[in-house]
């Protein structure tokens, strides 16, 4: 996590939030990680106070955990976890991009293949592309909480799978790539049912996907043993 300085019209909170959320998503700091306000800021060269005030956006989006007057840790991963976020994004996405299809216009569209094409980068980047993608087609929904919600459950989504496609990167390529060019495709044909059909197999098949790695032990070995903060 290199440091950073504010330019460009970002602030020194927007970049230590942002460099933390990218150091979080790479697993820098794993799951369940201590963070301590200080080491941050040496790091980033910033003050305490943009490094807080990350903290509190990165707790509002799930990926920390705040004892207030005790400490700040990584928000651990947990099936019960991942098998929320993706039951509210079958119903909220599906609902996002069933009123999407008929509003969207060829630039939309060139969005979406424009992620597309980057979702078949590294692992990584192709994660993240591929929410993005996800994110394209459903914004024209012009449903401001839809979509606010739909970002949150984005951020949670992307650090399990990629966490998932690190382990099977090969499956990532094979599979997920084919669902979005098919549901891109049924997009730029307005069909609606097919579209939502394949959005929805495709959500399903990627939890249990995930799942059958979670009975396998492999999340507990990938979160760091709990940590106890000492009491207020």
């Amino acid at each position: 996590m290199a440091p950073r300085q504010a330019k460009g019209g970002k602030t020194a909170k927007k970049l230590a939030a942002d460099s933390l959320r990218d150091s979080i998503f790479r697993g820098e700091f794993k799951p369940g990680t201590p963070l301590i306000q200080e080491q941050i800021a040496n790091r980033l060269g910033v003050s305490l106070t943009p490094v807080r005030e990350a903290f509190t956006q990165l707790e509002s989006e799930g990926l920390l955990v705040i004892y207030p007057n005790r400490g700040t840790m990584v928000t651990p991963l947990s099936s019960e976890e991942a098998l929320e976020t993706f039951e509210l994004r079958l119903f909220i996405e599906s609902s996002a991009l069933q009123l999407s299809i008929p509003v969207l216009t060829e630039e939309d569209l060139d969005t979406a293949r424009g992620f597309l094409e980057g979702s078949s980068e590294a692992v990584e980047d192709g994660v993240h592309n591929g929410l993005a993608f996800h994110y394209a087609l459903c914004a024209p929904c012009n449903r401001a909480q839809t979509l606010r919600i739909l970002r949150m459950l984005h951020t949670t989504s992307e650090r399990y799978l990629r966490w998932f496609f690190s382990m099977d990167p090969q499956r990532y390529r094979e599979s997920t790539i084919h669902e979005h060019q098919a549901i891109l495709s049924f997009c730029e044909q307005k069909n609606v049912d097919e579209a939502l059909k394949v959005l929805k197999m495709h959500l399903q098949i990627t939890f249990t996907s995930l799942s059958e790695y979670f009975s396998k032990g492999h999340l507990s070995s990938f979160n760091r043993p709990p940590i106890t903060f000492p009491s207020s």
